[in-house]
């Protein structure tokens, strides 16, 4: 399959998983070949993600991390939490897709420059 139809499906999986799924999946199922890892709701502050209306998950896939966030799903939530990040500005759903990557990677979002194990990411 096409990498860039596959990194599509699994950013459309992000809509299937954690509170307010669109369908009901089974949590341990694959993807194709990519398996299902950590979500924003086990990673973060309880509670934190839902709240802003943030959600985002990993995945394995051949030996690589993918990380598919959630886009806009709750307008109203999302216009106080999340449309200030596309402005430049600091927003309580930018800071919350800084630390799902963090604990996720395990490399500060400032490292990608100093660190050479956090360059794939």
């Amino acid at each position: 399959m096409n990498r860039d139809l596959f990194l599509s499906l699994l950013a459309l999986d992000s809509y299937n998983r954690g509170y307010e799924a669109g369908l009901i999946l089974d949590p341990s199922a694959m993807i194709g070949t990519a398996t299902i890892g950590e979500d924003a709701e086990t990673l973060l502050t309880p509670g934190s993600a839902q709240t802003a209306s943030f959600y985002a998950i990993a995945y394995n896939w051949n030996g690589e991390t993918i990380i598919s966030y959630r886009g806009t799903d709750n307008l109203l939530v999302d216009a106080v939490t999340g449309y200030l990040t596309g402005a430049g500005y600091n927003s309580v759903q930018g800071d919350l897709a800084i630390d799902f990557y963090e604990a996720v990677t395990g490399c500060l979002s400032s490292d990608k420059l100093r660190h050479a194990e956090c360059l794939a990411y």
